[in-house]
Protein backbone atom coordinates (compact mmCIF):
# COMPACT_ATOMS: atom_id res chain seq x y z
CA UNK A 1 0.00 0.00 0.00
CA UNK A 2 1.28 3.50 -0.78
CA UNK A 3 0.18 5.09 2.45
CA UNK A 4 -2.90 6.81 0.99
CA UNK A 5 -6.25 5.93 2.45
CA UNK A 6 -9.30 5.48 0.35
CA UNK A 7 -12.32 7.36 1.62
CA UNK A 8 -15.55 5.41 1.68
CA UNK A 9 -18.53 7.45 0.50
CA UNK A 10 -21.35 7.52 3.00
CA UNK A 11 -24.83 6.85 1.61
CA UNK A 12 -27.15 9.77 0.99
CA UNK A 13 -30.34 9.98 2.98
CA UNK A 14 -31.61 10.75 6.42
CA UNK A 15 -28.86 9.93 8.95
CA UNK A 16 -31.58 8.80 11.37
CA UNK A 17 -32.61 5.95 9.06
CA UNK A 18 -30.75 2.62 9.27
CA UNK A 19 -28.68 1.47 6.30
CA UNK A 20 -30.23 -1.51 4.48
CA UNK A 21 -28.83 -3.80 1.83
CA UNK A 22 -30.29 -5.61 -1.17
CA UNK A 23 -28.91 -7.77 -3.96
CA UNK A 24 -29.38 -5.98 -7.29
CA UNK A 25 -27.64 -6.91 -10.55
CA UNK A 26 -25.14 -4.43 -11.96
CA UNK A 27 -27.24 -4.00 -15.13
CA UNK A 28 -30.41 -3.10 -13.22
CA UNK A 29 -28.52 -0.82 -10.80
CA UNK A 30 -26.68 1.01 -13.61
CA UNK A 31 -29.88 1.69 -15.56
CA UNK A 32 -31.65 2.99 -12.47
CA UNK A 33 -28.67 5.09 -11.40
CA UNK A 34 -28.39 6.71 -14.84
CA UNK A 35 -32.06 7.70 -14.69
CA UNK A 36 -31.77 8.93 -11.09
CA UNK A 37 -28.75 11.04 -12.00
CA UNK A 38 -30.60 12.49 -15.00
CA UNK A 39 -33.60 13.33 -12.78
CA UNK A 40 -31.41 14.75 -10.00
CA UNK A 41 -32.37 12.28 -7.28
CA UNK A 42 -30.36 9.80 -5.24
CA UNK A 43 -30.72 6.04 -5.40
CA UNK A 44 -31.73 6.17 -1.72
CA UNK A 45 -34.69 8.37 -2.72
CA UNK A 46 -35.60 6.03 -5.58
CA UNK A 47 -35.50 2.93 -3.38
CA UNK A 48 -37.37 4.65 -0.54
CA UNK A 49 -40.19 5.73 -2.86
CA UNK A 50 -40.57 2.25 -4.39
CA UNK A 51 -40.48 0.43 -1.05
CA UNK A 52 -42.90 2.93 0.49
CA UNK A 53 -45.26 2.54 -2.48
CA UNK A 54 -45.08 -1.24 -2.23
CA UNK A 55 -45.74 -1.17 1.53
CA UNK A 56 -48.66 1.21 1.01
CA UNK A 57 -50.10 -1.06 -1.72
CA UNK A 58 -49.65 1.66 -4.36
CA UNK A 59 -47.14 -0.43 -6.33
CA UNK A 60 -47.55 -4.13 -7.14
CA UNK A 61 -44.94 -6.58 -8.31
CA UNK A 62 -45.53 -8.03 -11.77
CA UNK A 63 -47.33 -11.36 -11.62
CA UNK A 64 -47.56 -14.29 -13.98
CA UNK A 65 -50.69 -16.36 -14.22
CA UNK A 66 -50.26 -19.94 -15.35
CA UNK A 67 -53.27 -21.73 -16.78
CA UNK A 68 -53.24 -25.41 -17.59
CA UNK A 69 -55.37 -26.66 -20.47
CA UNK A 70 -56.80 -30.14 -20.71
CA UNK A 71 -54.65 -32.31 -22.97
CA UNK A 72 -56.13 -32.96 -26.38
CA UNK A 73 -57.17 -36.55 -27.02
CA UNK A 74 -54.72 -38.54 -29.07
CA UNK A 75 -55.62 -38.70 -32.74
CA UNK A 76 -56.49 -42.13 -34.03
CA UNK A 77 -54.71 -42.82 -37.32
CA UNK A 78 -57.04 -43.63 -40.19
CA UNK A 79 -55.88 -46.18 -42.72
Amino acid sequence: MTGTRRRIRRPDGNPGHPVRSARISDDVWDKAQRRATYEGVTMSQVIHEFVDGYGSRLVDLPTVEVKFAKPKPAEVPTA
